[in-house]
């Protein structure tokens, strides 16, 4: 039988169910709801963190009716798991565990413990605090190690559901294997921590803790760059994950696509550029449909882009005939990896020579570039708007990715 103070809490209204607390006899009831057995205690704090009970409302029903923080809703959540949903402070969480310590080891019927509780964060709701997690962390350490109903370790869970820094750091301490694993999803957690758009200052605590993460496929055989550019992460973090592993400009997702194709097909043109400037072989890439960067370029791009295209083509078409002209190609194509669009004497020239690749660095170089694209069709015009970003590039160039993979 619902009464006064259920239908208060009900509907929000916390100064009513405040003076209805004292007064109601029936705190040691139990109410139905569409078949569930809920006490007050379970309702207030059922709440969605917008809307979760003012800390004195929780106070004053547990000191009501204590062996509540004992009893579980229909979903198998003591009062612990559900202060940590709705985001309560530490003060109510201390008192709901001193009135019953095996919560921090319960679970509910998803199979999660308080803890797992406290990092999930789900669509609309504010995260838990890091004080709570903390806290929870030190009460029950095993709980760190511990997985819940779908095989989750918090650290996966965390990563997953853009946990902040100090939370991340706290429990890469407590369970830092875990870097190694993968989620139900798939993920690991660099993984699922960039596919999240979480801070850069997360991305690196991750990727310091288990570097050779970086080179690993996720479940969709993507490489953390690969997520980044998909999920539409900042510019910033997609440079830091390149520097992290630079051979990711040349692997090829399940699909077949380079990082350049997703880039190219999420419309982020800025990105296309610098992903061009890193690997500048990647003009003559086709994506998994056989579109050339140049064909979408003319389609999709501006007239800019275009342009920095063409010139890329016929800057690297010209060192290489140079090359050939000269004789001057150099035996190492067995030691260095061969482009896939490239036959194995061009991308042998184009490795060991570096003029393509360094020519924003040595200014002899840079003069030499120019003289060598100096007889196409406007060649020397676009070669000094090529070379021009070439020196404004803040990423590592092909000759240098190619020489440390």
């Amino acid at each position: 039988m619902s009464t006064e103070l259920h239908r208060a809490i009900q509907r929000w209204q916390w100064p009513a169910a405040l003076g209805l607390i004292e007064q109601e006899a029936c705190m040691r009831r139990r109410l139905m709801i569409g078949g569930a057995r809920e006490l007050p205690l379970h309702l207030a704090l059922q709440n969605p963190s917008k809307n979760a009970p003012p800390t004195d409302v929780v106070l004053r029903l547990l000191t009501a009716f204590p062996p509540a923080a004992a009893e579980k809703d229909v979903d198998g959540n003591t009062p612990l798991h559900l202060a940590c949903r709705c985001r309560m402070p530490l003060a109510v969480c201390h008192r709901l565990l001193a009135a019953h310590r095996p919560a921090v080891r319960a679970r509910n019927s998803s199979g999660e413990f308080p803890l797992h509780v406290a990092v999930r964060r789900l669509p609309g709701q504010c995260a838990c605090r890091d004080d709570v997690i903390a806290w929870l962390a030190d009460v029950w350490p095993e709980g760190c190690s511990a997985v819940d109903g779908e095989g989750d370790l918090v650290l996966q869970i965390a990563a997953r559901c853009g946990a902040s820094a100090p939370t991340v750091r706290l429990l890469l301490g407590e369970c830092g294997a875990a870097c190694r694993e993968q989620d139900s999803s798939g993920d690991y957690p660099l993984h699922a921590a960039v596919r999240a758009l979480a801070s850069p200052e997360v991305v690196s605590l991750l990727r310091d803790a288990e570097p050779g993460v970086a080179a690993q496929e996720c479940s969709r055989g993507q490489l953390p760059l690969h997520v980044g550019v998909c999920c539409g992460a900042t510019l910033a973090l997609l440079t830091y994950l390149l520097e992290c592993h630079p051979p990711a400009l040349r692997r090829r997702d399940r699909a077949g696509q380079l990082p350049l194709h997703l880039a190219m097909s999420h419309g982020r043109l800025e990105l296309v550029e610098r992903l061009l400037l890193a690997y500048p072989e990647s003009v003559r890439e086709p994506d998994a449909e056989g579109t050339l960067p140049l064909e979408w370029a003319a389609r999709h791009g501006p007239q800019e882009l275009e342009l920095l295209l063409q010139v890329h083509a016929a800057t690297n078409t010209a060192i290489v005939s140079h090359h050939r002209g000269q004789g001057s190609a150099p035996a190492v194509e067995s030691a260095l990896p061969a482009s896939p669009t490239l036959d194995p004497d061009d991308s042998a020239i184009l490795a060991a020579d570096g003029e393509s690749r360094r020519v924003e660095e040595v200014t002899a170089e840079l003069e030499r570039g120019l003289e060598l694209v100096g007889a196409l069709e406007a060649g020397r015009l676009r070669s000094r708007a090529f070379l021009r970003h070439r020196m404004g590039a803040a990423v590592k160039t092909e000759w240098e990715l190619r020489h440390q993979s």
